[in-house]
């Protein structure tokens, strides 16, 4: 394209916005019109951005019937950073929304923030809270909320930071990031991916979780966990536990109070039990076991894949029966207390059975390629060899009588 063309095309631009601003419809109430210096602030926009901020923190009471029992919360991905839920001894909810945003100056970026909104809606016994934003600019908002004790607490898809505690019933449906869950009187259903999750004393645990750091204590009930890739410690469990776990580590620990039995299926990853006192069943593919005993009871472990097993039976008698095969090996004390460990090798299998103590509660376990350890309960471990007796202090001279001392 020449000069010429160039020249022509610029004049005909010119001319066309020329003939635009005094044809054109006269814009709407409250609708931006087109203009030269719409195009030069949208440019100087552009290349400023939004420099200012503005914080602003509102609160608000909503009135709950006495035939709503839950309440419910339902934000988009990403739109609150903190959200903490509270029961208290209240009649009705209470919240507290503090929102940041920034603009292109101190007043919009203010008007923004003012334009976030939390809202509650009460219908069908719940009382449902959203979370509405301006388009223009961005804002971050955190978000807390007193409810009656008595409520049962619902949030779908959540993202932030959560703490909830002192209500009825949890349920967390897609949960993200940290999640803290506490003083629950009733049932904790948890869907959570990524991030930290803590729940304590509460009354039952249905927990899904992928990629989590799971620390759980003081469940009155019972624990019921699918965990993929993650950690998962739980202690000060009341109920059954049935855990089920892909590349977990999973560790139980502090198992004084447990009165159901243990189930653990692992693949891959591992599983640590300290302390069981009841009826204890692991299936482990892939999976490092490691279990001790807090008192003779029954304890059956299936595993495959060539990782070691290892088991502390408790103090007293009981009967051991344990095979492993596919070149897998078994390593037993030759004596424990007056009993003996007899370990027999036959072609690629190994046994060892014995009954210890008297017998008592059967402890088994196979295992194909693995090793099988089985350790010294304390209270039958060999003494230590005496410290030597002190020599006999040496014969003191006898007393003279006075007259033989003259």
């Amino acid at each position: 394209m020449g000069k010429r063309e160039l020249l022509l095309v610029l004049g005909f631009a010119v001319v066309g916005t020329i003939v635009y601003q005094f044809t054109a419809r006269p814009a709407a109430e409250g609708e931006p019109r087109f203009s030269l210096s719409t195009v030069i602030d949208h440019f100087r926009r552009g290349v400023r951005g939004n420099r200012a901020t503005a914080e602003t923190t509102t609160h608000a009471d909503y009135p709950v019937s006495d035939e709503t029992s839950e309440l419910r919360v339902s934000f988009d991905k990403g739109s609150a950073e903190t959200l903490t839920i509270t029961g208290e001894d209240r009649e009705d909810v209470s919240s507290e929304l503090h929102v940041w945003s920034n603009g292109f100056d101190d007043a919009e970026a203010e008007r923004y923030a003012h334009a976030t909104v939390l809202k509650g809606t009460e219908a069908g016994g719940r009382l449902s809270f959203g979370l509405t934003f301006p388009r223009e600019a961005r804002q971050r908002a955190n978000i807390t909320l007193h409810v009656p004790r008595k409520m049962r607490i619902s949030i779908a898809r959540y993202s932030g930071k959560l703490a909830i505690t002192g209500t009825r019933d949890v349920e967390l449906l897609d949960s993200r990031g940290e999640a803290t869950v506490r003083d629950i009187t009733g049932r904790v259903a948890v869907s959570h991916r990524g991030g930290d999750l803590n729940i304590a004393d509460v009354a039952t645990i249905k927990l899904t979780v992928r990629g989590a750091d799971v620390r759980i204590a003081r469940v009155r009930g019972d624990l019921t966990v699918q965990a993929q890739a993650g950690e998962l410690t739980a202690s000060e469990l009341e109920g059954a536990v049935d855990i089920e776990s892909n590349n977990t580590e999973v560790t139980l620990d502090r198992l004084d109070a447990t009165k159901s039995p243990i189930h653990v299926t692992a693949t891959n990853g591992s599983v640590k039990i300290n302390g069981a006192r009841t009826d204890t069943r692991i299936d482990a593919r892939n999976a490092e076991v490691t279990v001790s005993l807090a008192r003779p009871t029954t304890l059956a472990v299936y595993a495959d894949g060539g990782e070691q097993v290892e088991v502390t039976p408790a103090p007293g008698g009981f009967q051991f029966d344990a095979v492993t095969s596919g070149g897998g090996r078994i390593s037993a004390p030759d004596k424990l207390g007056d009993s003996k460990i007899a370990v027999k090798v036959e072609n690629a299998e190994q046994r060892a059975s014995g009954v210890v103590n008297g017998g008592g509660p059967t402890i088994t376990v196979r295992a194909t390629h693995g090793e099988i350890v089985l350790r010294t309960p304390d209270s039958v471990r060999m003494p230590e060899a005496p410290e030597p007796p002190k020599p006999p202090a040496p014969p003191r001279p006898p007393k003279l009588s006075k007259l033989e001392s003259r």
